[in-house]
């Protein structure tokens, strides 16, 4: 008992002040790190490819990337928020818990490295973070392409995201994140909407309304 309470001692933070700075600090690094991720898998693992060799290593991964760049996009989804067919209408609709746990597996000897020299308390919050990445990844993209129309569905966050990820449909070269569109702006992979682009997507009830002047 008394080892354990070493550990924790060593681990955690002393004093509220303590507490409260790693919280808001690892927050804000959770949230960037988050955004680089999504962005690297979407746009590596789903879309560009990887070098053959590592293919051979993990053939699933091949075959995650079809389903994907060539499937979900090229096949199903033609149109952004109707898919009849009952298969093709929930292929990479949402992240699978197999993915989560290869995800978090591939990422726990850092986790462990940063909890054992700096503190147990960023590793702590970035599990929240991308816990709540996930379900709120699974959320707004089944919402995007199978539409319920939730209440959520006015709001202008939401509707800035449905619109960069219908970019992402548009040329499969941009927009790679979905929920924290960080990492695209870095890396200028941020599309620009045309007139036919905002004529569509006013369609889908992802337009912002002007406000009149008085």
């Amino acid at each position: 008992m008394e080892i354990l309470t070493e550990l924790l001692n060593a681990l955690l933070p002393n004093t509220a002040q303590e507490w409260l700075l790693q919280i808001i600090i690892s927050s804000i690094i959770s949230i960037i790190v988050i955004s680089f991720m999504e962005y690297m898998i979407h746009r590596y693992l789903m879309h560009e490819g990887l070098p053959e060799w590592f293919y051979r290593l993990l053939p699933v991964l091949k075959s995650f990337m079809y389903e994907h760049r060539v499937l979900h996009h090229s096949v199903y989804y033609k149109q952004f928020d109707y898919e009849p067919d009952p298969v093709g209408k929930d292929l990479n609709v949402k992240i699978e818990l197999w993915q989560s746990a290869v995800i978090g597996l591939l990422v726990l000897p850092v986790l462990v490295i940063i909890a054992w020299l700096l503190s147990a308390v960023p590793v702590l919050v970035f599990v929240v973070f991308a816990l709540a990445h996930n379900l709120t990844w699974n959320l707004i993209h089944s919402e995007m392409h199978k539409p319920k129309h939730a209440f959520w569905t006015r709001w202008g966050i939401y509707k800035f995201l449905a619109q960069h990820h219908f970019m992402h449909h548009q040329d499969i070269h941009s927009n790679f994140n979905i929920t924290v569109p960080i990492a695209d702006f870095v890396f200028a992979t941020h599309s620009q909407t045309n007139t036919a682009h905002i004529k569509e997507i006013t369609r889908l009830g992802y337009g912002f309304e002007r406000k009149k002047l008085p």
